[in-house]
């Protein structure tokens, strides 16, 4: 059985990685935005990935600083928002374009390295490491139970700003084995640092916009 649990983490970060960090995010906002615009455009609303990677990459890495990957993470998020969108609409609800502002970014193991005390983390000059700020390793608490145990390795992260500090919500995964059916079907679900989608939509009552491009 399949567990995921997602623990965030304050980061040590000084003024001048901060700085790159926020422009960072400022560049993969705007590039995830641009590829909703595009996906957006006409009637038919665009939710292959493989399409707008082919029909956005270029341009946005001509147009940001980006790290190639947090080019490719800006366009998943992207589309993975005009699908839900799409979905929406298919159970009669209603729902509009999605447009990014909440300020992260999303890593995997190709634009970030993650280590027991810290992670080194692309920016769009290079990299930059970042200590964890973490809590006592006697205490029993998320960190200890699965940033500390073996059986769970770390799969990706979203960088969050907050108030001005920066926090890494670690995403991790262990097979474990299963007593029964409804533990499996408890477990498998992430129940720590469960965010709401950062998409903000606005109300759309045309059903006319239903009709969608998918393809392979």
């Amino acid at each position: 059985m399949e567990v995921r649990r997602t623990v965030p983490v304050k980061l040590d970060v000084d003024s001048d990685d901060a700085a790159l960090l926020r422009e960072t995010v400022d560049e993969f906002l705007w590039a995830a935005n641009y590829v909703v615009d595009h996906a957006w455009q006409g009637n038919y609303k665009t939710t292959s990935k493989v399409q707008l990677q082919e029909e956005t990459y270029d341009d946005v890495r001509d147009r940001t600083r980006l790290h190639a990957n947090l080019v490719q993470n800006a366009r998943n998020k992207a589309a993975d928002a005009v699908q839900g969108v799409v979905a929406r609409w298919k159970q009669g609800e209603y729902a509009g374009k999605p447009h990014f502002s909440k300020p992260t970014v999303v890593y995997d193991k190709r634009c970030a390295t993650f280590h027991d005390d810290h992670v080194s983390l692309a920016t769009i000059d290079g990299r930059i490491e970042a200590q964890y700020v973490l809590p006592d390793g006697g205490r029993d608490t998320p960190h200890s139970r699965y940033l500390d145990n073996d059986d769970y390795g770390v799969t990706g992260a979203e960088l969050h700003n907050k108030d001005g500090e920066w926090f890494l919500h670690l995403r991790t995964k262990a097979e474990v084995e299963s007593d029964t059916p409804e533990q499996a079907t408890t477990e498998h679900s992430t129940v720590l640092g469960v965010h709401k989608s950062e998409a903000l939509v606005q109300p759309i009552r045309n059903r006319r916009f239903l009709r969608t491009l998918t393809s392979v």
